[in-house]
């Protein structure tokens, strides 16, 4: 198909701990280095980073060429635009591809890129005035300059098109995928009971999975959490379980928990490994996710294939994601994600429907779809 044409992927993002970023990293390049493309691929990755171990078996036993460079060179860097530049240069690859907006400004020869959405630019309150600026000037560069753009949503495609002046015949929507094969429902109770009290979970819960970050809108998750909690009926019978690495946000969450006066009723794990994550949806009583703002929205699909009741927030791409197979609340208004909860609670016929169509929502998504899809892209950029 690609007659041996070299190929890079920036895949620094790679590591476990980036989040969306790295899942659609991960199982992208697994994808990839699964199939036989002729391709010479070039993967960029960060030498101070741990490689997930099944990323390394896919590397070695792919049948294209692969080759591995290592650089400490990190995003949103002078350093990306010099060093990062000089090192692309060298590599001479015959189409880059850059899995987020950041990019070299200067680098000249085809690349694509993979924009999941403008996240960065409509939730900047805090940001400082001059990176604001570089972000909205490189994210411009990237969808001016690129051959071609990857998004992850019909509403991100719309979005990118209208902010940035692009056609939208260069854009192209390759939806993200589930690993079905790590996550799907799992019946052995106590395997479920043994995960959930490592991260000192100990009543029925709630569960969140996703960043800390102001779009994640989980203040108003919080008060409405605690609406129930106020309640006679439900006082004291449900945790709210937030799963995500902590970062700056995690110290204004976690005074917000205090004076609401949540404490011991609201957990933070942190950030769980791989294999810990499906077990962890799976013992959830309930899956919630309350964002202003996504692209895509993968937890709430993973949630979904493991056979977890799924409300979320009815804003942006969560609708055309996860269609009917979801019970939507206005993310904005507390009320309105109070009552979504306590119906997706108690309601055992909402909750039947739920899962039902959850179960089928999520084989909707396969990332083994996403990289041929990608490849078309490519082969159209190459073709030119």
């Amino acid at each position: 198909m690609f007659k041996n044409k070299k190929i890079a992927i920036d895949a620094r993002f790679l590591a476990g701990h980036h989040g969306g970023f790295a899942r659609y990293s991960q199982e992208l390049i697994k994808s990839f280095l699964s199939l036989k493309n002729d391709v010479r691929w070039v993967l960029i990755v960060r030498d101070d980073e741990k490689l997930p171990e099944e990323v390394k078996q896919v590397i070695n036993g792919a049948s294209d060429d692969v080759e591995v460079i290592g650089t400490t060179i990190t995003h949103y860097t002078w350093q990306e635009q010099t060093e990062f530049l000089k090192l692309l240069n060298s590599i001479d690859a015959d189409l880059v591809h850059f899995l987020s907006f950041n990019h070299p400004v200067l680098y000249k020869k085809p690349f694509v890129v993979t924009i999941h959405d403008l996240t960065l630019g409509q939730f900047s309150q805090g940001t400082p005035w001059l990176k604001r600026k570089m972000y909205d000037f490189i994210m411009r560069r990237a969808a001016e300059k690129s051959q071609y753009i990857f998004t992850v949503s019909e509403f991100s495609r719309l979005e990118i098109a209208r902010h940035y002046s692009v056609s939208l015949s260069k854009i192209n929507v390759t939806y993200n995928g589930i690993d079905h094969n790590r996550f799907f429902p799992i019946s052995n109770t106590r395997k479920l009971q043994q995960v959930a009290r490592q991260y000192r979970i100990s009543d029925q819960f709630i569960l969140y999975v996703g960043q800390w970050a102001d779009h994640k809108n989980l203040p108003r998750l919080l008060e409405a959490f605690k609406m129930i909690n106020d309640t006679l009926e439900h006082r004291n019978k449900y945790q709210l379980v937030l799963v995500g690495k902590p970062r700056h946000y995690y110290e204004k969450i976690n005074n917000y928990v205090k004076e609401l006066g949540l404490q011991g009723r609201v957990v933070f794990p942190g950030f769980v490994e791989d294999e810990d994550l499906p077990i962890l949806y799976n013992a959830a009583r309930l899956f919630v996710f309350p964002s202003l703002l996504e692209g895509f929205g993968i937890p709430p699909l993973e949630a979904m294939a493991c056979g977890v009741p799924v409300i979320s927030s009815n804003a942006s791409s969560l609708p055309e994601v996860l269609g009917d197979a979801a019970h939507y609340f206005e993310p904005e208004k507390v009320e309105s994600i109070a009552r979504a909860l306590v119906d997706g609670l108690i309601s055992s016929r909402l909750r039947e429907r739920l899962v039902s169509r959850g179960l089928k929502q999520a084989q909707k998504y396969d990332w083994q779809e996403t990289a041929f899809k990608t490849l078309r892209g490519y082969e159209k950029v190459l073709k030119k």
